[in-house]
């Protein structure tokens, strides 16, 4: 099972104790419009040719 699963989007659910440090990181990643999606699959990979 995935530490990740039930998390709401934007809203890091980590091991105890390490929530404070999860938010400093994923508030990093908001300043540099970085859009955190927890708990959601990808399901189609779309591009324009191989590499």
């Amino acid at each position: 099972m995935s530490r990740w699963k039930g998390a709401s989007r934007g809203s890091p659910k980590t091991a105890p104790g390490t929530s404070e440090l999860a938010e400093v990181f994923a508030g990093l990643h908001r300043e540099h419009d970085v859009d955190l999606r927890f708990g959601v699959s990808v399901t189609q990979l779309v591009g324009a040719g191989a590499r």
